[in-house]
């Protein structure tokens, strides 16, 4: 028991230590990491559904668009035929969707009143 003791003696102060000279970049970290969480609450969500010109629903549809430094985006749409595109912050989009030859172009506008933003598509 006195081995224990005698070992905690020694590795508390550089525990205290330790944490003393580490907390403010734990901390600046935590916060940075809660803030990520918290700014994507802020950000949006565009649902295409995508019809040919007889109102059948195309499954291989696919939306193409530029989102800030990470150049083009593809998304292609489920089984149920719709493109989710989600954390998409408060800008201008131009998307692409395209199936096959068919293609049309939609401009979104997003800012803090439209979170949600749900369009029917139809490719000609």
């Amino acid at each position: 028991m006195n081995i224990v003791i005698n070992i905690l003696q020694y590795l508390v102060p550089i525990f205290i230590r330790f944490i003393d000279r580490h907390s403010d970049e734990f901390l600046e970290n935590l916060y940075h990491k809660i803030s990520l969480k918290l700014e994507d609450k802020e950000m949006s969500t565009v649902k295409f559904i995508v019809y040919d010109i007889t109102g059948k629903k195309i499954n291989n549809a696919k939306a193409v668009f530029k989102y800030d430094i990470l150049g083009d985006i593809e998304k292609s749409a489920t089984e149920d035929g719709s493109i989710t595109i989600s954390g998409l912050k408060n800008a201008e989009y131009e998307f692409i969707i395209t199936s096959g030859s068919k293609q049309s172009r939609e401009h979104v506008t997003i800012n803090k009143d439209n979170s949600y933003i749900e369009r029917i598509v139809i490719l000609e």
